[in-house]
Order: C-alpha cells, then structure tokens, then sequence
C-alpha cells in the first residue's frame, strides 16, 4: 500500500496533466476574485486579532521608526527581506495586470518605485526618510485596493 501511494505521488509531481487552459482573461479574473479573498479575510484578521494592514500598517511602522525604535532585527529584516522582496512583487504584479488593467498595473509600477526608494534609504542608514516615505506607500496600497473592489 505504500509503495503505490508513493508512486502514485512520485507520477503526480513527475508527470502532471493539464486539466484545462484558460485565457488570459480568465487567469486575470480568478487572480482579481482571489486577490479580493485575501483582503476580505485580512479585515476579518484586522478585527480578530488586532491586527494592522494597508495603510494602517504602514502608519504604525511610520511611528515606529520615527519614534527610534528600530533596533537591529527589523533594520535587517527591511534591508534584506521585506523592502525588496515588496518592490519584485510588485513588479510582477505591474506586469501581470498591464493588458487588462492599466491603472492597476501603474499603481503597482508605484508601489515598486516606493518600496524600492525605501530600500535604497535604509541601506544608507536614513531611517527618517524612510518613514516619511511610508504614507505614500499606504496612499498607494489604498488607491489600488479601492479600485480592485471597483473593478
């Protein structure tokens, strides 16, 4: 019994077989229902669990740094991880929504720049900078959420 469950797993991630092939209008749809998922679970999370996202988020972290309690671990963790794995997705968003939705995509382009901006600051150690920059992110995160629900 085993041995057949682990080649019939071994077949599946071996040898997978396409279902269907959807359009690319398709893809963007689905994407755009999943996308809008995420966000209705995380304002059920916000309420929850007393969490912050979106532009909230950002205005604790604005506090945060501005405040000077930013200490080693999350100066790496912004450096090294989060500023600049935010701008790759971002572009990679950008991309993905360019044929079908320009102003999502632009909005997108935006975030990158931001986040990338934050990143080059950070390296150079200009921690107030960065939390100037951050409302500007969280205007941006705002605009593209309010025109995904609008779509």
């Amino acid at each position: 019994m085993i041995d057949h469950l682990r080649d019939l797993v071994c077949h599946c991630w071996a040898e997978p077989v396409r279902t269907r092939i959807p359009s690319s209008k398709e893809v963007y749809r689905e994407a755009v229902r999943y996308f809008r998922e995420v966000y209705l679970e995380m304002d059920r999370d916000v309420v929850k669990h007393n969490m912050k996202t979106g532009p909230d988020a950002y205005d604790a972290l604005r506090r945060h740094i501005l405040g000077g309690e930013i200490g080693p671990a999350l100066q790496s963790h912004l450096i090294h991880f989060a500023f600049q794995l935010s701008a790759r997705r971002s572009l990679d968003y950008s991309r993905f929504f360019r044929d079908e939705n320009p102003e999502l995509s632009e909005l997108k382009l935006k975030q990158a720049e931001l986040f990338g901006n934050c990143h080059c600051l950070a390296v150079r150690g200009d921690w107030r900078a960065v939390g100037e920059e951050l409302p500007r992110l969280g205007e941006t995160e705002r605009r593209f959420r309010e025109l995904l629900f609008r779509e």
